[in-house]
């Protein structure tokens, strides 16, 4: 959801979260046909449980206006899209599926059928994960081999215990889930909003300073001064920059004075010497195992 905002979209910003949430499946629509249904011939905890709730939330969290007003006071593009979880959209046809397949009117052969009919319906309204196959895993931490080798050259050329890097998005998304012992420039958040163009306050902007500077080239390609880039790496005590060998930034890091450590598949490792290293220590958790 983080590739629009309630500042561009205005009034759609619902419906654009709703579509990016539902995705290719139809279930949004299977849970609205059983709200109608349950409000024409539901029982009375039916109502209290599933549809009085779908109505206080449409009236607030789901219209339209409620995130341009809220919105005024803090920035929610980030957070508000996760109020779509509080709908029961899998939970109502699971529970009016079990209901009826077990519901004791109904024969045996009526039971079959139900509950042939609503498994046909839950995969017909959903989605395969796996419709183009299993992707077997290079390995046991489920990260291409790629990310294991990019790690392993960080340390062995890195001049601290904890060395801090910037990679492109994929990889610097897979390396914080690999190793945690490498320190990263830039957290998810701060990523996102470079690569979205996401607004910050000036509050904001004056915290992440450096580290825009950093995605700049990084991240979105930009050719900044070169003395600026290497400020910024000493600022965030940044050690490693890693790109994609065939990235036109690669020359850019090369006349900055960076040095090429190693390959790993497709990327290229760069390293800087450090005007000032500071050698964080982190905290050792290892004897509570």
């Amino acid at each position: 959801m983080q590739g629009f905002t309630i500042a561009e979209t205005g009034l759609f910003y619902i419906w654009r979260c709703l579509l990016a949430y539902n995705g290719l499946c139809f279930y949004i629509i299977l849970y609205i046909i059983l709200l109608v249904f349950i409000a024409a011939k539901g029982s009375k905890e039916e109502k209290r449980s599933f549809l009085y709730p779908a109505v206080i939330m449409l009236l607030t969290v789901y219209n339209p206006i409620f995130p341009l007003i809220i919105n005024r006071f803090f920035d929610v593009n980030k957070e508000y899209y996760r109020l779509f979880w509080i709908a029961p959209i899998v939970l109502l046809p699971s529970y009016m599926a079990a209901k009826e397949t077990g519901a004791g009117r109904r024969s045996r052969g009526a039971k079959c059928i139900m509950f042939v009919a609503c498994t046909l319906i839950f995969v017909g309204m959903g989605t395969f994960v796996y419709k183009g196959g299993y992707p077997m895993q290079e390995n046991i931490y489920k990260v291409p081999n790629e990310v294991l080798e990019v790690a392993d050259i960080i340390h062995r050329s890195a001049s601290v215990k904890y060395p801090t890097s910037i990679c492109d998005y994929n990889l610097h998304m897979e390396l914080r889930q690999y190793d945690a012992s490498i320190l990263l420039a830039a957290d998810r958040t701060q990523y996102l909003e470079s690569i979205t163009d996401t607004f910050q306050d000036e509050q904001t902007q004056q915290e992440n300073y450096y580290v825009n500077k950093l995605l700049a080239v990084v991240a979105r390609g930009v050719s900044i001064p070169k003395e600026e880039f290497l400020e910024s790496l000493d600022a965030t005590n940044t050690e490693f920059v890693v790109l994609h060998s065939v990235s036109h930034m690669v020359p850019y890091l090369k006349r900055a004075g960076l040095t090429e450590v190693g390959r790993a598949g497709s990327r290229t490792v760069f390293h800087y010497d450090l005007k000032n290293p500071i050698d964080y220590d982190l905290v050792d958790y290892s004897s509570f195992e």
